[in-house]
């Protein structure tokens, strides 16, 4: 097997390094796909060094018939040389901190500072965020932890240790995408039904609506559930002083462009302010429906004017894979390598489904985008208060699972898209398991151990006798497989089913 490493923004594959590696094992989950991988590393001395350097890169295992059967990013790493043993760990580090703290000048109210940053940080890892706690205190002490906690943890903190006599090697531990949901904290503003906020990325552009040259903006956006649309809220300020009205419109998609109107709000244009915010525009009432494309366009109600229009902030890494940003000069239609920031409301309570696809979207800060493949069906409020990450928001949602009654899964795929699936049922024709280990599908082809089967039914075959008694225990022929660990070593697949007990975890307390 094949390792190969990304610079952390992705763009390029890194040099390989004269080093051997060997993949101890690897592993995949049907929440989230990749789950961990191990690998250990041989090679000269400086070059084993180099790999200090890899925390959060992304990387890929290739399998010996070239294709990816794995992937995620570096959070660990353990370089073993001479005397000495250095570990490195992503989770270590936070570069985006706040503090709560005890107000003594309030008389103990809670308080939360504002949240402080390192820029450097955030652009090369991604952003960590922590709400750590100082009570008995007030603003000024708080702000002073918050800012001791950040220049301390803005980067991963090395553990310098002794060991003894051995060979000179590394070992790397690393996670699937999924994980870093755990990075962010997920507030959620009641009734939003899907929005996409990348206003934090870097990236920036800024793009005049109204002004001598764009006349109109339009985002594609694609919508998998229903929705009472009420509001469009969008990331906007005015450049000059414009007399008229900012405009934001629903209309259909028709071959990739805007068709016909369905919904419009105004806003008047003197109201907004010359610093970007997020600004409420109320539409007219409007019913939308299972799995559909519009675009949201944006104009203004006067005529163009150079000195006096409005603008928007769009993301320029055009992290937004499910529709297209263009831009009209009043006659044609042109692409825009970039996303326009946008939110959608509903009064409605909101499809689980869809509160997971808004999750994904906003916090999964490293994804290429999201698709749901199957609805589940259960509403409920939407509204969070940012005290959880986004891993827990989306999994707690996952464990509710569909009007099925089956649970909605997730994986994220090689292209690190986000796809929400719900729990395929159990049929008659299933996979099979062999007593050798290897594992068939229904029409008897082998599956390959090396791909990590997850979220599919498998049946065992001559492997449990038939003069066993089994009349008291759940069907044990049929399990799912809920996780799955490969060992090329010695080609070994584990495959564990759904609702197995860690012996480790029997006797302690549980959910419910």
């Amino acid at each position: 097997m094949n390792v190969i490493f990304w610079e952390r923004n992705f763009n390029n594959l890194l040099t390989p390094l004269p080093v051997q590696y060997k993949v101890q094992r690897y592993s995949h989950s049907v929440i989230g796909g990749p789950k961990l991988a191990e690998i250990y590393v041989r090679g000269p001395e400086l070059d084993l060094w180099e790999l200090a350097e890899y925390a959060r890169r992304p990387v890929n295992i290739i399998s010996k018939k070239g294709d990816a059967v794995w992937w995620g990013f570096v959070a660990e790493i353990k370089i073993d040389v001479g005397l000495w043993s250095v570990g490195i760990n992503i989770d270590s580090m936070a570069n985006y901190v706040g503090v709560v703290y005890e107000d003594d000048q309030a008389q103990g109210v809670p308080k939360i500072t504002n949240w402080s940053q390192d820029a450097g940080s955030v652009a090369e890892y991604g952003r960590r965020e922590i709400l750590i706690s100082c009570s008995g205190s007030n603003e000024t002490h708080a702000l002073a932890a918050r800012d001791k906690y950040l220049a301390e943890k803005k980067y991963p903190i090395p553990v310098i240790t002794p060991r003894g006599k051995g060979e000179n090697e590394a070992q790397l531990i690393c996670r699937g995408w999924f994980d870093t949901l755990a990075w962010r904290y997920a507030p959620i503003p009641a009734k939003l039904f899907y929005s996409y906020e990348r206003v934090d990325m870097k990236g920036f552009l800024n793009q005049a609506v109204g002004d001598d040259t764009a006349h109109e903006l339009a985002q594609g956006i694609w919508l998998s559930g229903n929705c009472d649309l009420y509001s469009v809220s969008l990331y906007v300020k005015k450049v000059g002083s414009p007399g008229d009205n900012l405009k934001v419109a629903l209309w259909s998609s028709v071959d990739g462009l805007p068709g016909a109107e369905l919904t419009a709000g105004t806003v008047v244009g003197s109201t907004l302010g010359t610093s970007y915010a997020w600004k409420d525009i109320a539409v007219t009432a409007y019913d939308l429906t299972g799995y559909n494309s519009y675009f949201i366009k944006v104009s203004r109600s006067g005529s163009q004017d150079a000195a006096n229009y409005y603008q928007l902030q769009l993301d320029g890494t055009a992290q937004y894979t499910l529709g297209d940003l263009l831009k009209s000069d009043g006659s044609t239609w042109t692409a825009v390598s970039a996303d326009m920031p946008f939110r959608i409301y509903s009064n409605d309570s909101i499809e689980t489904s869809q509160q997971i696809s808004t999750f994904g979207s906003n916090f999964g800060q490293f994804f290429k985008g999201m698709r749901v493949d199957n609805r589940s069906g259960l509403y409920t409020a939407s509204v969070r208060d940012g005290n959880a990450n986004a891993y827990y928001e989306i999994t707690e949602l996952m464990k509710m699972g569909s009007n099925n009654y089956r649970r909605m899964l997730a994986r994220i795929d090689e292209f690190r898209k986000m796809i929400l699936y719900e729990e395929p049922q159990l049929t008659g024709t299933t996979n099979l398991i062999l007593r050798d280990g290897s594992l068939r599908d229904p029409y008897n082809t082998e599956i390959r151990k090396d791909s990590c089967p997850v979220g599919i039914w498998a049946r065992f075959k001559d492997i449990i006798p038939g003069s066993v008694d089994t009349s008291r225990l759940a069907d044990p022929t049929k399990m799912f497989i809920d996780e799955a660990e490969y060992t090329p070593a010695d080609d070994q697949l584990s495959l564990t089913p759904r609702g197995w007990i860690d012996p480790f975890q029997i006797g302690r307390p549980r959910d419910g």
